[in-house]
């Protein structure tokens, strides 16, 4: 591989790990060893078409791969597992800083929904203060 070539590769993994919910991904499949795409779905969550859109960029840049199962019943599922490369990776950027920036989402999304809860209970409590005023 030409020093261009792994400069575009390098570009390539940058762009995809950027964006959104590509590490969570990450950081389940390296907690877990292994996931089946609703446990993902669930445990990182990411939306549905999201992840479907991130785990086919992650699987083209070889960092997950997919494996094929039938269970007894004969029923097919796939998993998703961290490649040799992508193990590597995550070992890299440092799971621990994966951790961190999910975690660190997480939280602002709960605060988030708490202050937008806040929000909407104050408006609520105007709008009962104004009815009981001109009732009076």
């Amino acid at each position: 591989m030409s020093q261009s070539e792994g400069v575009e590769r390098t570009l390539k993994v940058l762009k995809v790990i950027s964006r959104s919910g590509t590490l969570a991904i990450l950081w389940v499949l390296h907690d877990r060893g292994e996931a089946r795409f609703k446990r993902l779905m669930h445990e990182s969550g990411v939306p549905q078409k999201t992840l479907a859109v991130r785990l086919s960029e992650l699987v083209k840049l070889g960092l997950v791969e997919l494996h094929a199962y039938q269970d007894k019943n004969g029923k097919a599922y796939h998993v998703y597992k961290l490649t040799e490369k992508g193990q590597v990776f995550v070992k890299e950027i440092g799971a621990r800083l994966i951790q961190q920036l999910v975690r660190a989402k997480r939280d602002l999304r709960k605060i988030e929904r708490e202050v937008t809860g806040r929000v909407y209970a104050q408006t609520h409590v105007t709008r009962a203060s104004s009815v009981l005023k001109d009732t009076r």
